[in-house]
């Protein structure tokens, strides 16, 4: 059997060397090939399968209105989903969860403008159980 392997290798190994361009494109195939399903891996290892380095990440929630629904109210940024006012109704009122937090894009002056960086309610970081490197925690 082994001798067999042996020989079937030997002959592969000799019949690559007389056709060096086969050989050439089909060992690049195989680069291109593992290549890019190594990059593929990591990139959804990357998004899906590592958890959000937070205690306890498998029972975080998001809370939204019902797809489709009518509302009304200053929203800080394009993506926001609750105003200040909703935020604080649901933060005086929720009796499920053992910590609400909120987060959103930087504004100034009423005006909503990109910036790298959130503004975040006082236990944001308490209630996702992760400890500041630096800076005083609220």
């Amino acid at each position: 059997m082994l001798e067999s392997i042996l020989q079937d290798v030997s002959n592969g190994i000799r019949q690559l060397r007389k056709s060096p361009a086969f050989t050439l494109v089909a060992v690049l195939s195989l680069a291109l090939g593992i290549g890019a399903n190594a990059a593929i891996f990591e990139l959804v290892e990357a998004i899906r399968l590592k958890t959000l380095p937070v205690r306890n990440p498998r029972e975080l929630v998001s809370i939204d209105f019902e797809k489709g629904s009518m509302r009304a109210g200053w929203f800080s940024t394009r993506s926001a989903r609750l105003t200040y006012a909703q935020w604080n109704q649901i933060r005086a009122q929720q009796q499920a969860f053992s910590g609400v937090l909120a987060w959103g894009a930087l504004a100034s002056g009423g005006e909503a403008r990109w910036a790298e960086g959130l503004y975040a309610s006082g236990d944001f970081f308490h209630v996702l159980g992760v400890n500041l490197i630096l800076g005083p925690g609220i």
